[in-house]
């Protein structure tokens, strides 16, 4: 039956090419010569478009039901048969495992029936509404294509997973990181706000270096599973060294002011000369 999807779906694909070759050599008689306009129009004419019977096509995979219907049968026995010789290990945590696998098991044998009904029930000619394309392109999971590289799925299952496939803290993670990039222009905004108006520069360093030693010991937790990991500090001390190049600068600017005024200036001229 996949074979048989697949080969309608490519003879789809081939047809709808055709046309479109179709409707480029058509284009193209209008600003064409008499003799390549005749040109086109023969090799127009002479492209072979088929007509897909998708009526034909559906019934071809629905007449194949009753041989569906016996191969379920089948499996639905054959599982039955392997629950009840299930193992035994006397390991809690193996049998806990064995369990849930039966579980699972014996609920996919039960859901062969209505998986039966619904393919009884289904039309290839039926219109889907706008409101079931919404909800299916959001939420959906069982968007089905006889091809292995155009699989679709809904947008909330592909960032959050399914049951077997848990994508929830990588999504989580990859929004922390893009709400990251916002925080930092705000942290440093903030950090020169603190540095222009505090009373006592020298408070707020350290106030920062104490706020960044005692985070040290959380943030190496949590990333490295250690007390202390010198392979990589929390962002607050970043915060401090920024602090301290601030100082440093505002000091150099004030005691050096002409200085700096001077070496800005050879500078901007030196610029100007490498561009001109």
């Amino acid at each position: 039956m996949t074979d048989h999807a697949s080969t309608v779906k490519e003879r789809v694909k081939v047809a709808e090419d055709m046309h479109e070759v179709r409707a480029n050599l058509l284009s193209g008689i209008a600003a064409a010569d008499p003799e390549h306009a005749a040109k086109l129009k023969s090799q127009a004419d002479a492209v072979v478009i088929e007509e897909v019977d998708f009526g034909g096509e559906a019934n071809v995979l629905t007449a194949r039901f009753p041989e569906i219907q016996a191969a379920n049968r089948n499996l639905a026995g054959e599982i039955g048969e392997m629950l009840s010789a299930a193992p035994r290990t006397g390991d809690a945590a193996i049998d806990k495992r064995l369990a849930r696998f039966g579980r699972d098991l014996g609920e996919f044998r039960d859901s062969l029936p209505e998986r039966e009904s619904e393919f009884v029930r289904w039309r290839g000619d039926r219109t889907v509404s706008f409101g079931e394309s919404l909800h299916a392109f959001a939420f959906g999971r069982e968007w089905i294509t006889a091809s292995f590289w155009q699989d679709w799925y809904g947008v909330l299952p592909l960032f959050f997973g399914s049951d077997t496939n848990n994508m929830t803290s990588l999504t989580a993670m990859v929004l922390s990181e893009v709400v990251s990039w916002f925080a930092i222009p705000i942290y440093a905004w903030l950090l020169v706000q603190g540095f222009r108006e505090t009373h006592s520069r020298v408070a707020y360093g350290l106030q920062l270096f104490i706020l960044a030693v005692v985070c040290e010991v959380p943030y190496d937790l949590a990333t490295s599973h250690k007390a202390f990991d010198l392979g990589s500090q929390n962002p607050v001390f970043g915060l401090f060294v920024a602090f301290v190049v601030l100082a440093a600068l505002d000091w150099v600017a004030s005691r050096y002011q002409k200085a700096m005024k001077v070496l800005l200036s050879v500078l901007k001229l030196t610029w100007i000369c490498m561009l001109a």
